[in-house]
């Protein structure tokens, strides 16, 4: 594949991300790349509005989303295994320091009226 159809494939995966309120590849890398390790960023969906603190790892197949108006939050120096789902619908999520999730997948959700987690 040449780079034009590369840039073109990589504006429609991109285009379907911010449909959903995640960041484009380009976006994720820009915002969060520098100061996080971003194993796999194709399959790495993380929210717009989603606060990312430094020293992080991100595996394959991490999901984290923030409705608009809701906090997702994540501290420094976690570890995100493949499978990990954070969402935060109807209320704030707050992830400190130094935990990690998986290995084998785990779903936090604060998507209850009135919900709120912190771990």
């Amino acid at each position: 594949m040449d780079a034009r159809h590369q840039a073109d494939l990589l504006g429609r995966i991109d285009e379907q991300r911010r449909r959903r309120g995640f960041l484009g590849v380009r976006e994720l890398l820009d915002r969060h790349g520098a100061r996080n390790t971003l194993l796999d960023p194709l399959s790495v969906l993380i929210g717009r509005d989603v606060a990312i603190g430094a020293g992080n790892v991100f595996y394959p197949n991490v999901i984290l989303e923030a409705a608009v108006g809701d906090r997702l939050q994540i501290g420094d120096g976690n570890t995100f295994y493949p499978g990990t789902l954070l969402v935060a619908t109807h209320g704030p999520l707050v992830v400190g320091d130094h935990n990690q999730f998986g290995e084998g997948g785990v779903s936090v959700k604060a998507n209850a009226p009135g919900a709120a987690i912190t771990i």
